[in-house]
């Protein structure tokens, strides 16, 4: 059990020696269950968390969109070929850091972009 939800069950059985399943074997069996159900749901948990990041991953390296990413103080993180192309820089820019998202925002829309971007702050 693990928050209770039933994760898993746990199936001993002996016939060869009597009262093997003392109680206090019987307690340690319990914790070890507790903690392997633990163990199976962070192990779900990270399974379920990876498949949407694999499937942005697809669509960014498909380069099909241009797709970026950036910090709040507007460098741009990571971009994909798609979206170097679409405006005008390669990846030698990127690394060098010379593509910012300010010096690609009109400078009508950078109130705009500062103005959301405080609200998600």
């Amino acid at each position: 059990m693990n928050q209770a939800r039933l994760t898993g069950a746990l199936y001993l059985e002996n016939n060869l020696v009597p009262h093997v399943f003392a109680p206090a074997r019987i307690a340690v069996l319990k914790l070890l269950a507790s903690k392997a159900a633990i163990a199976l749901e962070n192990a779900r948990s990270y399974r379920d968390l990876a498949e949407p990041e694999a499937q942005i991953r697809r669509l960014f390296d498909a380069n099909i969109i241009g797709i970026v990413t950036r910090n709040h103080e507007g460098a741009i993180l990571e971009a994909n070929d798609a979206f170097l192309r679409i405006v005008g820089y390669d990846r030698e820019d990127l690394v060098a850091g010379r593509v910012r998202w300010t010096e690609l925002t009109t400078p009508e829309s950078r109130g705009r972009s500062a103005h959301a971007l405080a609200e998600l702050t």
